[in-house]
């Protein structure tokens, strides 16, 4: 069975995009464990991963936080999980924490993160 290559759509919104891929990024991560494979080096496993990586980077920079802390975290957590000598178990608690912080993030209306409030 060929793996299911991910065509990111150009209207989807970027908070879906970056889930989709860290589980895709699991995915090949367990993959290439199962298989003996490192996904640091020049193999199937490794290039997906590192195509993977370069697509949620590009996904990440179109995402709207309201704050630098917000940001930071999420780049932590990308960085962990996109790290090709990272753990199964750390991976996959950084892709649920990942999860969780989009969901919260996405719930703030882009015009209430950028324009404070004024009072009349």
């Amino acid at each position: 069975m060929a793996a299911r290559r991910f065509s990111p759509d150009k209207n989807a919104m970027p908070s879906l995009v970056l889930q989709d891929l860290t589980r895709q990024a699991l995915d090949v991560a367990k993959k290439g464990r199962r298989h003996r494979k490192s996904l640091s080096g020049d193999n199937y496993y490794g290039n997906r991963f590192a195509e993977l990586k370069s697509l949620a980077t590009e996904a990440f920079e179109q995402l709207l936080t309201p704050s630098t802390g917000d940001t930071t975290a999420l780049a932590e957590l990308l960085d962990s999980i996109f790290d090709p000598k990272a753990e199964a178990t750390d991976r996959l608690s950084a892709q649920r924490e990942l999860t969780s912080a989009l969901r919260r993030l996405s719930r703030v209306t882009p015009a209430s993160a950028q324009a404070p409030r004024r009072f009349p």
